[in-house]
């Protein structure tokens, strides 16, 4: 015990909160009534990394986003992932609920039962926080894809594949946002920093190129259009049946699986040869589907925006 000072109540004070410590170092001076020989240990676990530490203290909630971890063990990597997908759930629940703008940081704290300063432990930001969660629907969406070839070889072929990614759409309203560009729910996020609507960033448009290529190298779709047009055509296509039609008026939308059904015939007339693919054909095409879809979802997995530590 240092002579004079009790550590407990001198860090949690708000009368006599130490001055921020040098995070370059384990030991610190002591704030009131030491000796200048004698040290107290940093007022911060060092499960807490010292580049972490400089950004927490810079934040607005600042001093405060460190002492709240200050009896915090250190967590179990786990527990650490457990509750970033505490806090992400949390995240989606309100964005739907609310939209981006509305959304703050202490409400996603608040709904996840944690604390604010552990929402900066795993995020900077509250844009990056729901950057993942954006890239995390998308990664879940392809997931669903993937396990429906894995399942029936035939759900590689256009058509059905454009099929079940509008029904994934349709179930999920994150999804349906960001492919639609629905500024009502996604506010800023609808546009990225580089200008690009945001189903574009997370690389949707880079996933179908590739398709297309894997589709047409394979005979499941028509070469008298050129790859770009048939691009645009699902795009086009997809994303309108994702909107809806204005003239249609209201209560007389048809079901999601009926409208499914009709891309998928639309996409079957427009693009996909007449002749029925022969079973080789359709498992080596659904193998490289499988690959293509892989890919994209490791792109997706690698690019986690977290903080350093994470």
């Amino acid at each position: 015990m240092i002579r004079g000072c009790q550590p407990a109540r001198c860090r949690l004070s708000a009368a006599a909160r130490p001055e921020m410590p040098d995070p370059t170092t384990s030991a610190r001076r002591a704030p009131c009534g030491g000796s200048d020989e004698e040290v107290m240990p940093r007022p911060y676990p060092r499960s807490i990394p010292d580049d972490q530490f400089r950004y927490l203290v810079t934040q607005p909630v600042g001093w405060d986003a460190v002492l709240m971890t200050l009896d915090r063990p250190a967590a179990s990597p786990q527990a650490d992932n457990e509750r970033a997908e505490r806090i992400l759930e949390a995240a989606r629940e309100l964005l739907v609920a609310w939209g981006y703008k509305r959304v703050t940081v202490d409400e996603i704290a608040r709904r996840a039962r944690i604390g604010k300063g552990t929402v900066y432990l795993h995020w900077k930001t509250k844009e990056t926080l729901f950057t993942e969660l954006l890239r995390r629907e998308l990664h879940v969406q392809l997931g669903t894809v993937t396990a429906g070839i894995e399942q029936d070889p035939s759900s590689a072929l256009p058509s059905r594949l454009v099929r079940e990614v509008f029904l994934q759409q349709a179930r999920n309203p994150v999804a349906r946002a960001v492919h639609a560009g629905d500024s009502e729910v996604l506010g800023a996020l609808a546009i990225t920093a580089s200008g690009l609507p945001v189903i574009q960033e997370l690389g949707f448009h880079t996933l179908l190129t590739r398709l297309v290529d894997v589709w047409r190298a394979h005979g499941l779709m028509t070469v008298t259009a050129s790859a770009a047009d048939q691009i645009y055509t699902i795009d086009a296509v997809l994303t309108g049946f994702i909107t809806g039609g204005i003239a249609v008026p209201p209560g007389e939308e048809l079901p999601p699986d009926h409208r499914a059904d009709l891309l998928g015939h639309t996409i079957r007339t427009a693009l996909e040869t007449s002749a029925t693919p022969d079973e080789a054909t359709l498992h080596a095409a659904a193998q490289d589907v499988l690959a293509t879809l892989a890919a994209a979802q490791d792109v997706l997995a690698g690019a986690h925006p977290r903080s350093a530590s994470h």
